[in-house]
C-alpha cells in the first residue's frame, strides 16, 4: 500500500500547488450604479468565459483614498496570472478624463469600444464610465478591458504651461493632428486646468511610446504681435523633424508669450532639438530679424539643421532677442 499512496499524494499536492488566486480591480466601477455587486458578477462571468478560468469571488469595495466611487474586485483561479489589456492607463497625463459629463461619456463609450477592438484585435469583456480625479471641474473617462495582449496600446499623455491660451480649441485640434501625423489613433484631447497653470492631454493608441512636451519663451507687447511671429515660425518649422505646434498665451497685462507643444519619443524634453536664446540684445525687431538671417546662414554652413528662428522680447519688454531651433544629430 505504501508503494502506491506516495505517488498519489505527490500528484495531489502538485495539482494544488499549480492553482493560484489572482485579483482584478476595476477602479470606479460602482459609479452611478444601483446594483454594483450584480453588475460586477456579470462582468466576472464574462471574464471567466473569455479566459477559461473559474471565478472565485466578486464584490464591490468601498472607495479608497483618492477614489470617488466603489471599485469592483473579482478573483479567479489559474496556474498563472491571465494576460489582459486595459484602456485605463496612467502614463504621464495631468489631464484625467476628457468628458465633462457622465452622459457624454456614455455616448462615447460604444465608439471607444469599437476603436479598442479594431486597433488591438481583442474582444473586450467590460466597458464602463466613471468619474476621474480631475483637478478642475469633474471629468469622466471610459475604461475598457479585454483578455489578451496587443502591440498597440492606449497612451494618455500631457504637457503643461503657465498662462491662459488665446485659442484652446485650436491647440486641441493641433495636438490631435500631431498624433495622427505619426500614425496614432486619437480618442480625445482636452485642455484643462493644471496645478501650476494649464495642460493639454491626449489619449490615443499606438505601437510606439510617445510623450508630449511644452516650453514657453519670449514675450510680445500684444497678442496680435505674438500671433504674427508664431505664424512665421510655424511656416519655417519642419513637421517631419519634430511634430510641433506654436500658440500664443495671455501673459502679464496685455503682453503675450509663445508656448510650443511638441510630440516626442523621448521621455525628457530637449533631446529632439536645441532651443538657443542668443545673448545679443537688439534695439528693434527689424535689427533682430536681419541678424537672424545671418546667424541662420552661418549655422547651416556649419552643418546644423535649422528648424526655425524667431525674435521676441523678455518679460520687461525692453530690447529684442533671437531664439534659434536646431535639430540634434
Amino acid at each position: 500500500m505504501k508503494k502506491f499512496l506516495c505517488p498519489i499524494f505527490v500528484a495531489i499536492m502538485s495539482s494544488e500547488a499549480l492553482a493560484g488566486s489572482y485579483a482584478i480591480k476595476l477602479r470606479g466601477f460602482g459609479f452611478n450604479r444601483a446594483d454594483c455587486d450584480g453588475d460586477l458578477a456579470l462582468v466576472a462571468e464574462a471574464f471567466g468565459v473569455g479566459a477559461d478560468v473559474e471565478i472565485l469571488s466578486a464584490g464591490c469595495a468601498a472607495p479608497e483614498i483618492g477614489e470617488n466611487a466603489p471599485s469592483g474586485i473579482f478573483t479567479y483561479a489559474s496556474p498563472t496570472r491571465i494576460a489582459t489589456s486595459s484602456s485605463d492607463v496612467r502614463q504621464s497625463s495631468r489631464v484625467d478624463g476628457h468628458y465633462d459629463s457622465f452622459a457624454s461619456c456614455e455616448s462615447a463609450r460604444q465608439s471607444e469600444w469599437g476603436i479598442f477592438a479594431r486597433v488591438t484585435g481583442l474582444s473586450p469583456y467590460v466597458s464602463y464610465c466613471y468619474q476621474a480625479n480631475s483637478v478642475g471641474a469633474p471629468r469622466y473617462r471610459v475604461r475598457i478591458d479585454a483578455v489578451g495582449t496587443s502591440q498597440t496600446k492606449k497612451q494618455s499623455i500631457s504637457a503643461s504651461w503657465m498662462h491662459r491660451l488665446d485659442d484652446e480649441r485650436k491647440l486641441v485640434g493641433d495636438v490631435q493632428n500631431l498624433v495622427t501625423s505619426v500614425g496614432g489613433e486619437v480618442i480625445a484631447a482636452t485642455v484643462d486646468r493644471d496645478i501650476a497653470g494649464f495642460a493639454v492631454g491626449v489619449d490615443f493608441y499606438h505601437e510606439q511610446e510617445f510623450y508630449l512636451h511644452a516650453q514657453e519663451m519670449l514675450y510680445w507687447q500684444s497678442l496680435e504681435h505674438c500671433q504674427a511671429s508664431v505664424s512665421s515660425l510655424a511656416q519655417q518649422w519642419n513637421e517631419q523633424s519634430t511634430p510641433s505646434t506654436f500658440q500664443c498665451t495671455h501673459a502679464h497685462g496685455d503682453s503675450s508669450q509663445l508656448v510650443q507643444v511638441y510630440l516626442s519619443n523621448n521621455v525628457l524634453s530637449g533631446f529632439d532639438f536645441s532651443t538657443e536664446a542668443h545673448a545679443t540684445k537688439y534695439a528693434t525687431e527689424e535689427a533682430c530679424l536681419q541678424d537672424g538671417v545671418r546667424i541662420r546662414s552661418a549655422l547651416e554652413r556649419s552643418g546644423s539643421k535649422v528648424l526655425g528662428t524667431v525674435c521676441g522680447q523678455q518679460r520687461d519688454l525692453k530690447g529684442w532677442q533671437l531664439v534659434t531651433f536646431t535639430k540634434k544629430i
